[in-house]
């Protein structure tokens, strides 16, 4: 009898589903902390350390922040700063 919801032939062309293969748990032990040598740096805002990311690859020595909050915040305590 098929369960709720699943047609039978999906169910029967992948009946491992629900267990994981030891191949599948090498693969992730594989990619897990790929992130710790990547280059790194201090946001001036929030002084939390980020990571290089793929979408600043041809930028990376113009990033200064962490994310956009951090920098719209520097540009308001700049704003803040040149009208007192």
């Amino acid at each position: 009898m098929p369960r709720s919801g699943c047609v039978r032939s999906a169910c029967m062309a992948f009946p491992h589903r629900g267990t994981v293969s030891a191949q599948r748990i090498a693969n992730v032990r594989l990619f897990m902390h790929r992130k710790a040598h990547l280059p790194s740096k201090i946001c001036p805002v929030c002084q939390r350390p980020f990571a290089w990311r793929k979408k600043w690859a041809r930028v990376w020595d113009e990033v200064r922040y962490c994310s956009e909050r951090c920098r719209r915040h520097a540009a308001a305590m700049r704003d803040m700063d040149r009208h007192r």
